[in-house]
């Protein structure tokens, strides 16, 4: 007797990569038998046209990544929705079985997730920005998001692996059509208003292809202007003490105050700088470089294991946090930079 297909893996892409390819075949290996529904723009290379698990939704170019996952979601009558990114895929057979047993353990459970972390066969660069992202002074608050960590409820956890019974996903709405970064921490933030909680277990782990670094800080450029996005709609939120919705959801149970260093470490730079030329420096006012420096040596040794490329590790850490701090702070004043063109992960960039 055929297994009855309880959960449909969603997948949004531009292209359909062999990167893409390699993702739908681990999703096929799954033990529980799912559907999988792809969203592309690209109507070649349909690797698995004659398979009757896969299916195809050919959509028009320039439709958001929320869009494509709206588009299957509505599409689809299962009782369960995965969602992994055209370059993620589940790290072991048993990944929808540990979803489901997790997200039953309790009904305010609205997500369950886990690890998205770096799978083994990737270039020099991106294995890089796979060391970058397990530090503190890139990752902050979704640290447990690149590395195997306990059980717990978490404030945010990834799209690239994340698992929702489909009655709630629509019951909120789905993800906001109109953002291109920050759709999956927009939803979490409404659905930590709304009282409800994210689960992350170390059994639900995914592998999830890094950027290469100049991709990456691309990323972080983009990092740094959603901090400013997150201060604003915060302060906006207190001041109109507005209703959560959509594209605007930080309150006191979703901001995170770590978002307000972003904005001041770029101009305190500039003020080293002119406080040099200007010879009216003091340890004091170096303190802060100080501190930061000495927390970016320690997280260099703590992750490249005083191999040599602690040093090209240490330079790109510093560069990465700049990067980040500087969007950040010119977005305050409406300078940004339009990422869509540029803003890409590994698959899309990929034959």
């Amino acid at each position: 007797m055929k297994k009855i297909t309880t959960t449909t893996i969603i997948i949004p892409a531009l292209k359909n990569s062999l990167i893409l390819k390699n993702t739908i075949n681990h999703c096929l290996n799954l033990k529980n038998a799912p559907d999988i529904f792809i969203v592309t723009d690209d109507k070649h290379n349909l690797f698995f046209n004659d398979n009757k698990s896969v299916n195809y939704l050919i959509v028009q170019p320039g439709l958001t990544m929320s869009k494509k996952r709206n588009l299957a979601a509505k599409n689809t009558y299962t009782e369960y929705l995965a969602f992994f990114d055209s370059d993620s895929f589940p790290a072991s057979s048993d990944w929808i079985e540990h979803a489901i047993k997790k997200i039953n353990q309790d009904e305010n459970i609205y997500c369950v997730g886990g690890p998205d972390t770096s799978p083994f066969n990737q270039n020099k660069s991106q294995k890089s920005v796979g060391l970058l992202k397990k530090s503190y002074l890139i990752s902050g608050f979704r640290n447990h998001r690149k590395n195997i960590m306990p059980e717990m409820y978490v404030n945010e956890l990834s799209s690239s692996n994340l698992f929702m019974k489909r009655n709630k996903y629509l019951e909120l709405g789905g993800m906001d059509e109109n953002l291109y970064t920050g759709e999956d921490t927009d939803l979490y933030n409404r659905i930590i208003a709304k009282g409800k909680k994210l689960l992350y277990s170390p059994d639900v782990h995914a592998y999830h292809y890094d950027r290469t670094f100049k991709s990456f800080l691309i990323e972080r450029y983009d990092r740094g202007m959603q901090s400013t996005v997150a201060i604003k709609s915060y302060i906006k939120n207190i001041l109109f003490k507005n209703n959560i919705q959509k594209g605007s959801a930080y309150t006191g149970k979703t901001f995170r105050f770590e978002f307000l260093i972003n904005p001041l470490f770029f101009p305190y730079i500039i003020f080293i700088i002119f406080n040099f030329k200007l010879k009216i420096i003091s340890n004091l006012i170096l303190l802060p470089l100080y501190m930061m420096l000495t927390f970016s040596i320690l997280e260099s040794i703590r992750l490249c294991k005083f191999k040599i490329k602690i040093f090209s590790f240490f330079f790109k850490l510093i560069l990465s946090v700049i990067i980040c701090s500087m969007a950040s702070f010119l977005l305050f004043f409406n300078i940004s930079i339009n990422l869509k063109k540029y803003y890409r992960n590994f698959s899309d960039t990929h034959n």
